[in-house]
């Protein structure tokens, strides 16, 4: 609760204090209201009480929509800003850390976790409204009666205790059910990038659907029952209890020495009471799913690293070459057995080359580009500019030196510098790679729709080769060409790249054109074999 509270004040403290002074406003008319009834309807006050209950009536209105709007204000402020935090932190995380993290549970937290916690705070007006009227009745009960007001607040501390170890349980349900959640949105995943395979296979479909997502569905279906129920029993036992105050007041007041004249006011007052408590109480299963999710989003910004933060570090400027030393990295195994490293691995890569980095699958190759694109930063060796080690935060500014194109490379359909020479040359390549006709550039934005899979990588490339930069690692991009395309990227597109003086590395596995490069470099199982210098033809 106090990390939700943090988060709405993140909106404005000035704007959430006026939601709160409105809000008490509110509490203090309505139960004006309910004295000035109670009043009207035990006593002979004909008309002179009107004007009171008037009063308070444009007060509730008033201050009501006051503390609404202000309160609405605030947490859609708050809620962006934790949105914008979500997104700095998850982008300040290592490449290595996101992997691990994995994209489908990102995106439930992006996505399921941040509307939980928009309904949450969406629902703290509610919450604080209602609970300022549940303390002004409880006031203005101790008024009529000290006896009743001891009843009631015995009965709210039974109900609440009650209420607070129902909500644990019901905490440990929803935590479950996002755990679940999780699951469910890896099967989405999975449906969707790989449909046409499950297209193919009744079995991986029938695997996909009565395996993983039937189990995945009842698990998350059975937690979020189980935690929903629990909260609304609760509530319903907490209203069975205010009854039972009403109940008490009205056939034992004489023995709780409760006058008459004071019973109806009390009564009222319960009665009244009820409704924003329940009003209250029905809040605890979104405030319970908000906790969980606030927890899920926290996760994150463990994952987040000061040296992913890109600050103004100037960027090392490649004269003449980059180059690993001694670069070792490893990832971390998910289960015993399945541990991988490179390395060690020294290799220069100079200007105006083409490099090729090969080898059979799982050899190491895509991850030594990644190495060089400062994704992965080294565990043992370092990543070098022109003989330069450089440091974590140097790395993050290399970056800014790399143009990258990976096998799995997501197409932005925008050109990534405002630059008209970008610009330019995103017409240029448009037109070199036959897209001009299915892409229109308009400004940043490239428009189209109903591309084949060939074309949005041709169309990646595009805006990979539009920033002109001293780096070009293209991973395994010819893989889904044609014979035509491919045999013009290592004939025409590679040596016009290298010809402009720029750092070409290749990660590819096609055979038939090693002899194209300048300098060829074969991993196996991690471990650099050799260095060669094929003769071009």
């Amino acid at each position: 609760m106090k990390t939700l509270l943090a988060v709405l004040l993140r909106g404005g403290r000035g704007i959430s204090a006026l939601a709160v002074i409105a809000g008490i406003v509110t509490g203090v008319a309505t139960i004006v209201m309910v004295a000035t009834i109670t009043s009207a309807v035990t006593s002979d006050t004909g008309l002179d009480a009107l004007a009171p209950f008037v009063a308070a009536a444009v007060a509730v209105l008033l201050s009501g929509a006051l503390a609404s709007n202000a309160l609405v204000r605030v947490t859609q402020k708050s809620v962006d800003r934790l949105r914008t935090k979500l997104v700095d932190d998850l982008l300040s995380v290592p490449l290595r850390g996101f992997e691990s993290f994995r994209t489908a549970r990102a995106m439930a937290v992006l996505t399921e976790d941040l509307a939980a916690v928009g309904q949450a705070v969406q629902s703290l007006p509610l919450l604080l409204i209602n609970s300022v009227i549940v303390i002004c009745a409880l006031g203005y009960v101790g008024i009529l009666s000290p006896v009743a007001l001891g009843v009631l607040v015995l009965v709210i501390v039974i109900g609440g205790s009650a209420y607070a170890f129902a909500n644990g349980k019901a905490g440990a349900h929803m935590y479950r059910a996002r755990e679940a959640q999780d699951g469910l949105h890896e099967t989405y995943q999975a449906i969707t990038h790989g449909f046409k395979d499950v297209k193919l296979s009744s079995r991986l479909r029938a695997s996909l659907v009565e395996q993983d997502l039937r189990r995945q569905s009842a698990d998350y279906a059975r937690s979020v029952v189980r935690g929903s129920t629990v909260s609304l029993v609760t509530g319903y036992w907490g209203q069975m209890l205010f009854l039972a105050c009403v109940g008490a007041v009205a056939f034992g007041g004489d023995a709780l020495g409760i006058p008459a004249q004071d019973r109806v006011g009390v009564a009222l007052a319960v009665l009244y009471l009820n409704t924003p408590l329940v009003t209250v109480l029905n809040i605890g299963p979104v405030l319970s799913r908000a906790v969980v999710a606030l927890r899920r989003i926290g996760e994150v910004a463990t994952l987040r690293e000061d040296s992913e933060v890109v600050v103004d570090v100037e960027r090392p400027a490649v004269v003449d070459e980059i180059g690993v030393e001694g670069m070792t990295f490893a990832y971390d195994a998910a289960s015993p057995g399945e541990a991988f490293a490179i390395g060690p691995v020294t290799q220069r890569f100079a200007r105006g080359t083409i490099t090729f980095l090969v080898g059979g699958n799982g050899s190491g190759k895509s991850t030594l580009g990644r190495v060089l694109a400062g994704l992965y930063t080294p565990d043992g060796g370092s990543l070098e500019v022109d003989g330069s080690a450089l440091s974590p935060n140097e790395i993050v500014a290399y970056r800014e030196n790399v143009s990258a194109c990976f096998a799995d490379s997501f197409v932005f359909g925008r050109l990534r510098s405002a630059d008209p020479e970008v610009a330019a040359r995103a017409r240029y390549w448009l037109h070199e790679l036959g897209l001009d006709a299915v892409v229109e550039l308009d400004g940043e934005r490239l428009i189209f729709e109903g591309l084949s899979s060939g074309q949005r990588k041709r169309l990646a490339l595009v805006e990979t080769l539009a920033d002109p930069r001293d780096v070009v690692v293209l991973d395994e991009w010819a893989a889904e060409q044609d014979p035509e395309n491919r045999h013009r990227f290592y004939t025409d597109i590679l040596p016009r790249i290298r010809d402009e003086g720029r750092i070409v590395i290749v990660v590819t596995h096609d055979d038939r054109y090693f002899d194209l490069c300048d300098h060829l470099v074969k991993l196996e199982r991690g471990a650099q074999v050799f260095v060669d210098q094929p003769v071009h033809n």
